[in-house]
């Protein structure tokens, strides 16, 4: 049996880490398309409103939860650079949240 689902996506323009297209559902999924990759995370445990539990957190959390599955991906951690730009692209998608429940 398959079900439909909707997703929002916000796409963020950042003076100094470019720009940044997420996408989440209230699944719990998490998708970051960027200059700086491809990442993506899946929570299952967050409460009743995942737009509310990410507007909650912040940017080390989640940028570290993205580093979980790259290194298991990449076989390397991720550079600091790239930490860094996902922070800016991250803190800008908590406050969409914060200020769009």
């Amino acid at each position: 049996m398959s079900t439909s689902r909707t997703a929002e996506t916000l796409r963020v323009d950042h003076p100094e880490s470019s720009y940044g297209i997420f996408c989440f559902n209230q699944d719990g999924d998490l998708f970051l398309n960027s200059d700086w990759g491809f990442f993506g995370y899946a929570w299952r445990s967050y409460g009743d409103d995942f737009k509310k539990f990410l507007g909650q957190t912040n940017a080390d959390y989640i940028v570290g939860k993205f580093g979980i599955n790259y290194q298991e991906v990449a076989g390397k951690k991720m550079k600091p650079h790239t930490i860094a730009h996902l922070t800016n692209l991250v803190n800008e998608l908590i406050t969409h949240c914060k200020n769009n429940q």
